[in-house]
């Protein structure tokens, strides 16, 4: 049985026990939603270097490319090598690669014919962020007119 002198429990009374726990709650809400923000910031980061990158390797192998093309029409059946440095324009290639306006800058490219008919290509770039790492691309192709 209850008595009746006893004080009923207001609002002001619960809200006493209660007090600080909704701006608790705020606080860590806060602090999850502001980790996750960060979360897509560091992906987002990632995921633009890598497109850097991805752009690299392709112009690299793109100038590979053009510079096998180029070997290939030019190729002469009947000489020896039958590559020749000669016949193609190599140093305005080699500008391309060099100057930074394909790749960045202290980019370098070899150029081997390691037999008559075959080309060795090799690419390097250095990294956007980590300073003293280089990418390479190399390629190979036999050139040879039938």
């Amino acid at each position: 049985m209850k008595k009746l002198n006893q004080p009923i429990q207001t609002a002001s009374r619960w809200r006493g026990k209660q007090g600080g726990m909704f701006v608790i709650e705020a606080l860590i809400s806060v602090l999850l939603f502001a980790i996750g923000i960060v979360g897509m910031m560091i992906v987002s980061a990632q995921g633009v270097n890598q497109v850097g990158q991805s752009k690299a390797r392709n112009d690299a192998s793109y100038l590979a490319g053009e510079l096998i093309g180029d070997l290939w029409v030019s190729a002469n059946p009947g000489a020896t090598p039958a590559v020749n440095l000669s016949d193609v324009d190599i140093s305005a290639w080699n500008t391309k690669v060099i100057n930074g306006s394909v790749l960045p800058l202290g980019s370098t490219a070899l150029v081997t014919y390691p037999t008559n008919t075959r080309v060795e290509i090799d690419i390097a770039w250095p990294d956007s962020k980590n300073q003293g790492v280089q990418h390479h691309y190399r390629t190979a192709a036999e050139i040879a007119k039938d």
